[in-house]
């Protein structure tokens, strides 16, 4: 439930901001004007969008999550002991096993076919884009806010998406989808939990023809 509290209170106020201040994203611009008892506690962080009252703001979550899911027209709010101007999304394990394990894991990604055919189907890569997509584009659609990841991967059409979040972080782990006759069309999950998919699960008429990764 509190992801989809996170993820779903992000989406309605990126849906309801002005699109003004293009350039967004918040550089530069400072904190100085969040009123008192809207800053994050110690440790967290906090998306600020442009033109929303302080009391639809996204709540505070840890800034690995603000950083990846900062929409445009909005700033990051820095709570005490962040260690704020750091790559909070790309910073190394301080573990060594971790940061071997991960790079293994990483190589491994690497070496797996970029799709595999589980149907009688011909192989359609060249139809998708190089860069699996986004997670957030499986919460984002749910108040009508479709990203450019789930434009180019599944068009312009009704869609639904069924996600699940097992940890709660507001970031599904698999998001199943499904075009306006209710026929699953996608299954996209995210092995590694880094926000993006790691693999694209194709459907036609309710079977699986092609697995991209």
């Amino acid at each position: 439930m509190r992801s989809m509290t996170v993820m779903l209170s992000l989406a309605a106020v990126v849906a309801a901001a002005a699109p003004a201040d293009a350039q967004g994203r918040g550089r530069g611009r400072g904190d100085k004007d969040i009123p008192p008892g809207h800053r994050p506690p110690a440790g967290m962080c906090r998306i600020w969008i442009d033109g929303v009252p302080p009391g639809r703001q996204p709540a505070p979550t840890d800034c690995r999550t603000a950083v990846r899911n900062q929409p445009p027209n909005s700033r990051i709010i820095w709570g005490d002991n962040t260690g704020r101007g750091r790559n909070v999304v790309d910073d190394e394990p301080r573990d060594g096993r971790d940061r071997d394990r991960r790079d293994r894991d990483r190589r491994d990604r690497d070496d797996r076919p970029r799709d595999r055919d589980v149907g009688s189907g011909s192989i359609d890569r060249d139809r998708y884009p190089l860069q699996l997509p986004a997670m957030t584009g499986a919460v984002l659609i749910r108040v009508g806010v479709r990203t450019t990841d789930v434009q180019n991967w599944l068009g312009t059409g009704t869609l639904r998406s069924e996600n699940v979040d097992s940890n709660g972080d507001g970031v599904p782990e698999q998001a199943t989808w499904y075009d306006g006759s209710g026929n699953i069309v996608q299954i996209w999950r995210d092995e590694d939990r880094d926000g993006r998919a790691d693999s694209v699960d194709i459907y036609r008429n309710g079977q699986r023809v092609q697995v991209i990764r």
